[in-house]
């Protein structure tokens, strides 16, 4: 078996270095320019050059409308400025790949980092380094944790780890990216772990955070979830949450201040609960919408639609 150097090394190897930025208008032109102008056919290289001339056109007019324009005229500059997506640009891509299997143990993940464009507000690189330095130290805990696994099991049990993530929203005024991580021993258990960027603050929010200060939005939000756990329970003998264990201290009471949330497609908060959080590992990992009337009156202005 390789020891732990070597598959340190290995793991190295495997990283996902991203390539640099460039700027559109030269990358463009350059890719244009550098199209092969060698055809099989006549007409075919007539066709291909009618419309590498038509591309070669665009792109130019491109760079015209996003360089020269706002250059010329002040009105064109501050209206494009207005435009969310030139304004403010957050990218999320995987930054480092890890892969082991030994038949035994399996490990797979995919880690991301948060890049923050545009004329952010001073905040914005705070949030963006607390994330990559959040997802960095969680990883490397969760991956040494892994290999240590690995080392201790060897041949005599079998382990599985997967990392992922998702971006839940990118839109004019929030972004929120969701880290999934899996791990398999015997048993299994799933977390995820959220981060949400205001852009307007260009603030790290939590729950919390949307609320005033004193409101009663726990209490609200808690009483609607266990509303809508019994209302299924009611309606399929096969759901159970924890709500009337003879374990006391299992039973769902209250959200936490800092509770896994996010943004539905309806503007409603959804509540997310990891797996064992609030019911038997066979629910998964449970999530319940909240109806906007029920916290309205407790968020702040500034979060209110």
């Amino acid at each position: 078996m390789m020891n732990r150097t070597d598959r340190k090394l290995r793991r190295l190897a495997k990283q996902d270095r991203p390539n640099p930025s460039q700027e559109f208008s030269d990358e463009f032109l350059q890719t244009l320019e550098g199209l092969p102008e060698k055809q099989p056919q006549k007409q075919g290289r007539r066709a291909f050059l009618v419309w590498r001339t038509v591309l070669v056109s665009c792109a130019a007019l491109a760079v015209t409308v996003l360089v020269i324009l706002p250059n010329i005229s002040t009105n064109i500059a501050s209206a494009m400025e207005q435009i969310p997506v030139l304004r403010e640009i957050v990218r999320v891509t995987t930054i480092r790949n890890y892969f082991y299997d030994d038949g035994y143990h399996n490990l797979e993940a995919d880690i991301p980092s948060v890049d923050i464009d545009g004329d952010s507000p001073p905040t914005a690189s705070d949030a963006e380094n607390y994330i990559n330095s959040s997802v960095q130290e969680l990883t490397d805990a969760l991956i040494d944790r892994f290999y240590a696994d690995v080392d201790s099991i060897g041949n005599e049990g079998h382990t599985q780890m997967k990392i992922d993530y998702t971006v839940v929203t990118n839109t004019d005024n929030w972004f929120t990216l969701k880290l999934q991580i899996f791990e398999g021993s015997g048993s299994s258990n799933t977390y995820y772990k959220f981060y949400h960027i205001d852009k307007k603050s260009g603030k790290i929010v939590y729950l919390s955070d949307l609320f005033l200060e004193n409101s009663n939005y726990k209490t609200a939000i808690s009483e609607e979830i266990k509303r809508q756990m019994e209302a299924e329970m009611e309606k399929d003998s096969s759901v159970y949450y924890w709500l009337h264990s003879e374990v006391e201290a299992r039973n769902f009471t209250n959200i936490r201040d800092h509770q896994n949330f996010y943004f539905s497609e309806n503007g409603n908060i959804v509540i997310a609960f990891d797996k064992y959080e609030v019911a038997p590992g066979a629910m998964g990992c449970p999530e319940f919408e909240i109806p906007k009337e029920i916290y309205q009156d407790s968020l702040k202005p500034e979060y209110k639609s």
